[in-house]
């Protein structure tokens, strides 16, 4: 069938599908491989055997191999095809028991008769006209396996999983997408479903910080269908718990939200939890609330050595007289930092102050509301003289022109600088491409008031010292970067 020999031997709630690939006109046959398929506590157990050995690996989260080993993709399958087949088998198998199993198995497709029969909410979403996930991660697999959604919502989230969160979860399991998944067919009738596990992956981060309230209403924000390559692994969901706590109830609920709103919002996440496990002891006694905010307040206390040598570098701790209070909310105007309070008074008491100077430069007069994609971004004198300079050899400086080009540049560098376009706009960051052999290789993010923020390559990676020397040199040199005080010490050592 399809090139494929089948074989299915049933016994009770047990099965064993052996494949087989079949060339009729050489008249020759291949391996064969060997599912092992039982019905386990009304959830289906597929195990893959390890021939010749008597091994048998699970791959209830990965019902996908199927559609590897067999002639069919991972939506529906024609009548009479094998996968229209296997799909009828394990529709069978589960049938007499309370597995989850599709009204019609060959429309619902093998994958996801499998991996419904696996993973009963799974089953559910697809009920609901969710296209078929090949493969499940391993944190969604607690709450997927409920047989129903207040079972879902008492294996993720414990003595928090009420009734509330249960329906939160049932109704927050899937979301229309606005275009249907690249190879994938929706099952919907005229829809474009994705599940929404983000959204759970969100409210499992706040796993114990967050009470049932505010866990419902994660798992029922608004926002756009992310597809499965945002989803967060486990590590960076234990590191989002641990980020939550220290966030408290009302703003690990706003962090969290803020990343299911947009359509970056799981890739900030992601920044966030990688960032606040290393400046965490660093932050202010109350970290921003907003998403975007702790990321930047994140970025702005992560010191970096853009070449750490083997023994690394070591974070000072700051003492608590030297971090900040966070302005309160009734604040119309944000008050000047330190350092240009310090500039406005050495001036005024007649000392020059190359700080003054460079605050007054690089400030803009009004920053911008909003800023269109196509929009050309407007930088004071001081920074504009920065594009096209050659700080070395195959070096040169460039500036964004737009907030697409940024996103290029994010696409490029295989980083978030891409959504840096308001920060830009509105003045709050400097950022500056360098280009190595006339190819974007660097970027580097400059505060404001003359600080090196960050300056990384390709995938977050450490600039040679080499290149950061030559290029710290010249700004500072071109009068972007202070050289007062010892904030930019490691960027501008020979």
């Amino acid at each position: 069938m399809d090139g494929h020999l089948l074989n299915w031997d049933a016994s009770g709630d047990h099965a064993e599908l052996n494949v087989q690939v079949s060339d009729r006109h050489a008249g020759t046959t291949g391996p064969t491989t060997t599912f092992h398929l039982a019905v386990r506590d009304d959830r289906l157990w597929i195990g893959l055997a390890l021939l010749p050995t008597s091994r048998t690996v699970d791959i209830s989260l990965q019902p996908g191999v199927f559609g590897q080993v067999l002639p069919f993709g991972v939506g529906p399958s024609a009548p009479g095809t094998a996968g229209a087949t296997v799909a009828a088998w394990v529709a069978g198998l589960v049938g007499a028991t309370r597995c989850w199993r599709p009204s019609d198995p060959a429309g619902m497709g093998p994958v996801a008769t499998v991996g419904g029969a696996a993973l009963p909410l799974l089953g559910y979403a697809y009920d609901q006209g969710a296209a078929a996930l090949t493969e499940v991660p391993h944190w969604a697999a607690p709450v997927l396996s409920g047989a129903t959604p207040l079972d879902a919502a008492r294996a993720g989230f414990g003595r928090s999983g009420t009734r509330t969160v249960a329906r939160a979860l049932s109704g927050g399991l899937v979301v229309q997408a606005a275009d249907p998944p690249v190879g994938v067919t929706s099952l919907g009738q005229g829809r474009v479903v994705r599940l929404a596990l983000v959204r759970v992956a969100a409210a499992l981060m706040g796993e114990g910080t967050l009470e049932p309230d505010r866990l419902a209403r994660v798992l029922s924000a608004d926002g756009p269908a992310h597809p499965p390559e945002l989803w967060p692994d486990g590590e960076q969901i234990a590191a989002g718990r641990a980020m939550t706590r220290r966030l408290g109830p009302f703003g690990a609920e706003r962090v969290l939200t803020d990343a299911l709103e947009t359509d970056d919002g799981p890739v900030l996440l992601a920044e966030v939890c990688r960032l606040f496990t290393s400046v965490s002891d660093r932050l202010p006694i109350r970290p921003a609330h907003r998403l975007e905010e702790l990321r930047d307040e994140c970025r702005a206390l992560l010191p970096i050595d853009p070449d750490p040598g083997a023994g690394g570098w070591t974070r000072r701790r700051l003492s608590p007289a030297t971090i900040r209070p966070r302005p309160t909310a009734e604040t119309s105007t944000p008050a000047p930092t330190a350092r240009a309070a310090g500039a406005v008074a050495g001036s005024a008491a007649g000392r020059p102050n190359p700080m003054a100077r460079t605050l007054a430069r690089v400030a803009p007069a009004a920053p911008p509301s909003g800023i269109a994609p196509n929009e050309p971004l407007l930088f004071p004198p001081l920074v504009t003289a920065v594009h096209g300079d050659e700080p070395a050899s195959g070096l040169r400086l460039v500036l964004p022109r737009t907030t697409n080009e940024l996103v290029a540049w994010g696409r490029t560098l295989h980083s978030c600088v891409g959504s840096f376009g308001s920060a830009v706009a509105a003045g709050r960051s400097i950022l500056v491409g360098v280009e190595q052999d006339g190819t974007l290789s660097y970027c580097l993010e400059v505060a404001p008031d003359g600080t090196v923020r960050q300056f990384l390559g390709d995938r977050n990676a450490a600039v040679p010292r080499s290149v950061a020397n030559a290029v710290c040199a010249r700004l500072a040199a071109l009068g972007l970067l202070r050289t007062d005080g010892d904030a930019n010490d490691i960027w501008l050592e020979a």
